[in-house]
Order: structure tokens, then C-alpha cells, then sequence
């Protein structure tokens, strides 16, 4: 199961990750760095990818590990993150969220999209379960 964990904003202490603190912290410090000369050395990229510099935390971070790159199929949600039949009705007290939906980015995406799938619609679903009556 992965979990979420919140960071101290003055260590950068996110061992759930397993980087160093000392690292993370050197990254974020190298990263303004660059903001700060409106270019990234590492992976060349201009100003328009440099928006802003990493403030203050807290920071949040979850480990993750490959699994597979996308799913072009996939089940049909609404904008509530719930399954839709054939008939696009609603399937009660059935939610999705992430790399089970239908690919929102069409037949191609690209790399990491799903993690966005997976929060926005996974929020959306846990909130609305989380608010239906149950059945005795």
C-alpha cells in the first residue's frame, strides 16, 4: 500500500522516499539555482519551464515504483470518478481513479500522466464513498 507522507519544511525529512535529507535539500537548492539564471544545466531547460522557485515546505511525497507506462482502455467515469455501464448509467457505490480509468489523454500520453488521473480522481472518489449512506 502506498502512503503519503508530509515532510519537515526546515530538514526536508521525507524518509519515505529514501533520498537523504542532505540531498533532497542540495536538489531544491540546485533547482532555485537554476531558476535564479533562467536555465537548468542538467536537463536544458530555458525559462519557460523555470516558473518559479521551491519555497518553503511542508513537502509531500509518496514512493512508487514501475508497474507499466499507460492503459489505453480502461473503465468510463463521470466527473464524480463513478463507473459508467455501456449505457454510460451510473454503477452504484462504484468508483475509479488513475491508470483503471479510460486514458483521458487519447491513444498516446505521455510519461507520468497517470499520476494526475490518479490524484485528482482518486480525491474525487474517496470524498464522494466517503459521503454515501451506507446500507444496514
Amino acid at each position: 500500500m502506498l502512503a503519503l507522507t508530509r515532510g519537515d519544511e526546515k530538514s526536508y525529512d521525507l524518509k519515505i522516499i529514501k533520498v537523504p535529507a542532505a540531498n533532497l535539500a542540495a536538489t531544491v537548492e540546485r533547482y532555485n539555482k537554476f531558476v535564479g539564471q533562467n536555465y537548468d544545466a542538467d536537463f536544458g531547460q530555458f525559462k519557460k519551464n523555470l516558473t518559479q522557485k521551491i519555497g518553503a515546505g511542508p513537502f509531500y511525497a509518496m514512493p512508487k515504483t514501475y508497474d507499466r507506462h499507460a492503459s489505453v482502455g480502461g473503465v468510463r467515469i463521470n466527473v464524480d470518478s463513478q463507473v459508467l455501464d455501456r449505457h454510460d448509467q451510473v454503477i452504484p457505490r462504484l468508483y475509479s481513479a488513475g491508470e483503471m480509468i479510460g486514458n483521458l489523454q487519447g491513444w498516446d500520453r505521455d510519461g507520468g500522466c497517470g499520476w494526475t488521473t490518479c490524484v485528482v480522481f482518486g480525491r474525487i472518489a474517496g470524498r464522494k464513498a466517503a459521503a454515501e449512506k451506507t446500507s444496514a
